[in-house]
């Protein structure tokens, strides 16, 4: 899964495809077949990984499919792997560099646009959204959860059970579609709305990542205790 530009998270043990979108300049470029775009691995310790895959080209994308094995998941959860991608535009060879990690398990939301309208069946219609579907709302809403666990403990998501972040994830998915309406509907209540909703999310994130009885994967030593944490890589 890779949500608004945030590292991608590989799952070890099953074929993944980690994908790359070149740009430069803020344009998506035509990537040259020839010489052949080439990747370069290093895991957390900087250490290089041989990688007998090679990079292919889709569209506008370049994509590694790989099986990663358990052997090289980093124990903290924190540190990332580095790619670094060799592509051709034109002439001129580009170099980019990716970043991302390699996990046990993922951080995965079973939540599903059913779930927000058996709670509320006017919400679609709320929203202004009569037909078409509420998945781009649940998917960032889910990307927005990923960035309040990772502000709030500097630990990956995926250190923690994913599906004790459901009611998080409906709260705030009723957020970001309450807050799309406000500049097409704009009234006191849907401000209202929009506010409760992402109040009550991250009251329900802060109380997962606060409760040291919710032991996190691959905890550091007494974290449940303490709560201490390492820091960051960004």
């Amino acid at each position: 899964m890779n949500l608004l530009g945030r590292p991608q998270d590989i799952l070890v043990g099953v074929p993944e495809v980690l994908w790359f979108r070149p740009t430069l300049d803020g344009d998506v470029v035509t990537i040259a077949a020839l010489p052949a775009p080439t990747v370069a691995v290093e895991d957390p310790d900087g250490t290089a990984v041989t990688v007998a895959e090679s990079p292919a080209i889709s569209g506008g994308n370049l994509t590694l499919t790989r099986t990663w094995v358990a052997a090289t998941t980093p124990s903290n959860y924190l540190a990332p792997y580095k790619i670094t991608w060799a592509y051709t535009v034109g002439t001129t060879r580009h170099y980019a560099v990716q970043y991302f990690f390699l996990l046990a398990n993922l951080f995965i939301s079973q939540v599903v646009e059913g779930d927000i309208t058996d709670l509320d069946p006017q919400v679609k219609t709320q929203a202004g959204q009569a037909s078409g579907s509420l998945s781009p709302w649940i998917e960032e809403s889910w990307g927005d959860l990923w960035d309040m666990v990772w502000q709030m403990t500097h630990l990956h998501p995926s250190r923690y059970p994913s599906d004790r972040f459901r009611n998080a994830h409906i709260e705030q998915a009723k957020y970001r579609i309450y807050e799309w309406t406000i500049a097409r509907q704009a009234a006191d209540s849907w401000i209202a709305a929009a506010k409760r909703h992402e109040a009550r999310a991250k009251a329900y994130v802060n109380f997962i990542v606060s409760n040291p009885r919710i032991v996190v994967l691959g905890a550091d030593e007494n974290v449940g205790n303490d709560r201490q944490r390492q820091p960051g890589f960004y």
